[in-house]
């Protein structure tokens, strides 16, 4: 029975000159030897190939319990690393000892460059063999460089050795080796470090799935302040939150502000008052996300949403305006029950305007926003500031969009807002 407790394992015959000399197992006991059992995998199966004779067998076999533990210590310090820079450092230094070469680099492939994580010796700069090794996927050797016609022009190395790191299918990258300092690079070598960049490239490729991964629940955990469930859950799977920056957009700008909120202020309580107002804000979340709306900020009272970002809506007109009546009738319910709590009541006024803004997350390194800018944001205010508790203003380009369709329009003309003229309509609820 093996001596520890078996979670994975792996098994091969050995053979010499065809004939059965024995078999070796491999087992993993912990997670952090989950990639050793494949190492040692790939160095059974060297050891097959080679067909070595009964006289190199001991020697075969001590060179392979050498190379597990190797395998299985770098294993476990790079098991629980997620920073592929010091995990290539890590295996560059072995590299350096294993082959002896005087210099070299761990390099990886990022939209159709090459660059560097780690390297020792003479700096490190893009050479022939690595394009080579980028275009044929295939590992590389050349004991007299100085033949190549890929070096005409440029001094070439002693020797180069380079290596492609795969992981499955996809090219991760490569471990580039020169100018070894005794005798060439041997078919051992090429093996090695066939071995090295197998464990390395599906290291380096787990690391940057977890790094994607942790990126992109920062980005959910930011949006979900702003976003309903559903497009969120959209958004996320389409990628659109990857191009959130600055962009030119059609959207539909929601303002709700408290009447008489500083007097309000007043008459209680900061504990008081901040409780109402996160009872408030709750509910008003509720009805902003049941119609996808993108709730953008909280301004002291004042509420600003948007519809149509950062997914585009044909209806988004449309949405605002049921929003708008939705949160006035769930404010008339919160009255009643503060009424009967003995608690102050708040009066809403809303405005609504629709047109292009500037959409994208604006602000500081240090603090940044998703947010619309833009002259239409202002009109939206400005409609919001003119409107009485209980009402709902739209602007010409509102009702434009909309049309009847289903909502009561009371047409009010031309008012002068802020030193503005707009031409606004009120929208008639029960």
């Amino acid at each position: 029975p093996l001596p520890i407790d078996v979670k994975d394992g792996r098994a091969a015959g050995l053979y010499a000159k065809g004939e059965f000399v024995g078999f070796a197992t491999v087992a993993t006991a912990t997670e952090a030897d989950a990639n050793a059992a494949d190492f040692v995998f790939h160095l059974l199966n060297y050891s097959i190939s080679q067909q070595v004779d009964r006289d190199n067998l001991q020697f075969n076999i001590e060179y392979l319990k050498n190379l597990i533990n190797l395998m299985q210590n770098m294993s476990q310090k790079t098991a629980a690393v997620f920073d592929r820079e010091k995990v290539a450092e890590f295996f560059i230094c072995e590299c350096e000892k294993l082959f002896g070469a005087r210099s070299g680099a761990v390099i990886v492939f990022e939209n159709g460059r090459s660059n560097v994580l780690a390297n020792f010796g003479t700096k490190f700069t893009e050479m022939p063999a690595v394009q080579h090794v980028m275009a044929i996927r295939k590992i590389y050797v050349n004991n007299n460089p100085s033949d190549d016609a890929m070096y005409e022009g440029i001094t070439p190395p002693h020797n180069v050795l380079v290596v492609p790191m795969l992981a499955g299918t996809e090219l991760v990258g490569a471990i580039y080796l020169r100018d070894k300092e005794i005798g060439p690079f041997t078919i051992e070598d090429q093996r090695m470090s066939q071995t090295l960049a197998t464990v390395l490239g599906g290291t380096i490729a787990n690391i940057q799935l977890h790094q994607s991964l942790v990126a992109t629940e920062r980005v959910k955990s930011t949006l979900s302040r702003y976003l309903s469930p559903n497009l969120l859950k959209e958004i996320v799977e389409t990628g659109r939150f990857e191009k959130l920056g600055g962009e030119r957009v059609r959207t539909t700008i929601l303002f709700t502000d408290i009447r008489g909120f500083t007097k309000l202020s007043e008459q209680m309580s900061p504990e008081q008052m901040v409780s109402q107002l996160n009872e408030y804000f709750e509910e008003m979340s509720q009805v902003i996300f049941k119609y996808d709306g993108t709730l953008d900020k909280y301004v002291g009272d004042l509420v600003m949403v948007l519809f149509g970002v950062p997914k585009s809506m044909t209806d988004a007109s449309a949405r605002a305006i049921r929003t708008a009546i939705e949160m006035q009738k769930r404010i008339k319910v919160l009255n009643r029950k503060w009424t009967a709590e003995g608690k102050p009541n708040f009066g809403v006024g809303m405005g609504i305007n629709t047109g292009d803004v500037i959409f994208g997350n604006i602000g500081s390194s240090q603090a940044m926003g998703l947010t619309v800018i833009g002259d239409n944001v202002n009109c939206a205010q400005r409609l919001e500031a003119y409107a009485s508790a209980g009402e709902i203003l739209i602007s010409e380009a509102v009702q434009a969009e909309v049309g009847e369709n289903g909502f009561k329009l009371a047409r009010l003309g031309l008012l002068e807002v802020k030193g503005k003229q707009i031409v606004a309509y009120r929208v008639e609820y029960d």
